[in-house]
């Protein structure tokens, strides 16, 4: 089963091992990690349980050859490439990909089964404590600054209490997701500091006609 979006993980910014990595080494590491999406088998280029050759990785890049095996040796000196018996292979595939997967799996889970408890009234009396829904309320918030862009993220960070004020929203219309509340605060992003200026505007020219008057 492929993939038809693969996420990248914010921590490359700060990732040594892509500190003056040239060009063109950069790219076969970008089409490598789309078409590790694509086959989907934890990072490995292996398709109906076939190894697919250098050639076969290049045609499917879109890639010349020579290319693509010099800075497959580029990459695999930088610790992102690991090359075996059973071929390349994307070294942080299992931690960014697979792993996030079984993650939001356990989460999702998680939060259906609070969901019930809560649609039924039964929070308190069925045995959720409130360590129970702090725990659940802090991985949903992980999943949620997953899905929004470092630029995003910082001005969530910076106003802790929209997160707050998404997670009510979303309790109350039932949908305590992370994908829901990070639409949300998408929302909030855009819409927050016009409100702000609004009343701001609305404010000063309070003010102005007061001074009028006067």
């Amino acid at each position: 089963m492929s993939r038809t979006w693969t996420k990248r993980h914010s921590s490359r910014l700060n990732d040594l091992r892509f500190d003056n990595l040239h060009g063109e080494a950069e790219q076969v590491y970008d089409r490598l990690y789309i078409l590790a999406g694509l086959l989907d088998v934890e990072g490995l280029f292996v398709e109906n349980g076939k190894k697919l050759s250098n050639e076969e990785i290049a045609y499917r890049v879109r890639l010349p050859i020579n290319q693509v095996s010099k800075e497959l040796i580029e990459l695999q000196k930088r610790k992102l490439i690991y090359v075996n018996g059973k071929g390349p292979l994307i070294i942080d595939w299992k931690h960014q990909q697979t792993d996030l997967i079984k993650i939001r799996q356990q989460t999702k889970e998680r939060v259906t089964r609070y969901r019930e408890r809560v649609t039924k009234g039964t929070a308190l009396q069925s045995g959720v404590t409130p360590l129970e829904r702090e725990e659940t309320q802090t991985q949903i918030k992980k999943e949620t600054l997953l899905l929004l862009s470092p630029e995003q993220r910082e001005k969530v960070s910076a106003h802790p209490e929209w997160m707050e004020e998404a997670l009510k929203l979303s309790t109350t219309k039932n949908k305590l997701s992370p994908d829901y509340i990070a639409g949300i605060l998408k929302n909030f992003i855009v819409e927050k500091p016009d409100r702000r200026n609004s009343q701001g505007k609305s404010s000063s020219k309070k003010l102005d006609g007061k001074q009028k008057k006067l």
